[in-house]
């Protein structure tokens, strides 16, 4: 039986794979959902971007899109919720290219997930100037630095504190769901003792 990319998979490994994508991509907006009310502040861009290094390329882009189609869903056709798409995406791909040296750097995994909130208005603003022009997109940019900062801030926080947690979660499901994490993640992941 071929999966979704055309992967030939037994049945199980493949409903598997499309459940958990469904359900961690739920698991994801739900997060998101809850802390929602604080501005900028979110767990979903830590979570993806360790799915991103730990799971196959398939499994990750699958919670990455599905993740963007609740979020268009729920808030509706814009071009900012369009623009996730892109943004998720590229931000994945990196991470994904980076996996093998991120598994274990755990610094450097909250230096990439920072740049990554510092800069997220900026590529907004890149398709505002697309859209609506450059003067649009200069004050958009300018308006949006603190939420930002904020941004940045809190996913650096956010990973300090889940990183090692998450890693340790995954470590001890891929035993049993060793098909959905890429080959090198047991390889290279080695658990540290977490609380």
């Amino acid at each position: 039986m071929k999966n979704f990319v055309g992967v030939k998979t037994s049945g199980f490994k493949h409903i598997f794979e499309v459940a958990f994508i469904a359900l961690f991509s739920a698991l994801l907006f739900i997060l998101n959902f809850t802390i929602a009310w604080i501005p900028n502040v979110e767990l979903g861009t830590t979570l993806m971007m360790i799915c991103a290094i730990s799971f196959k390329k398939r499994v990750s882009f699958g919670i990455v899109n599905v993740y963007c189609l609740l979020n268009l869903i729920f808030y509706g056709t814009n071009d900012d919720n369009l623009m996730y798409f892109v943004v998720f995406n590229l931000y994945a791909a990196i991470m994904y290219l980076l996996k093998n040296f991120l598994i274990n750097n755990k610094f450097y995994f909250i230096l990439i997930v920072a740049i990554f909130g510092y800069s997220f208005g900026s590529w907004f603003a890149l398709e505002k100037w697309c859209l609506y022009g450059k003067t649009f997109a200069i004050s958009y940019w300018f308006n949006g630095l603190i939420f930002d900062l904020i941004h940045g801030t809190a996913n650096s926080l956010i990973s300090f504190v889940l990183y090692d947690k998450v890693l340790k979660l995954f470590s001890n499901i891929e035993q049993e769901y060793f098909f959905i994490f890429n080959k090198n993640f047991t390889k290279k992941y080695k658990p540290k003792y977490v609380i």
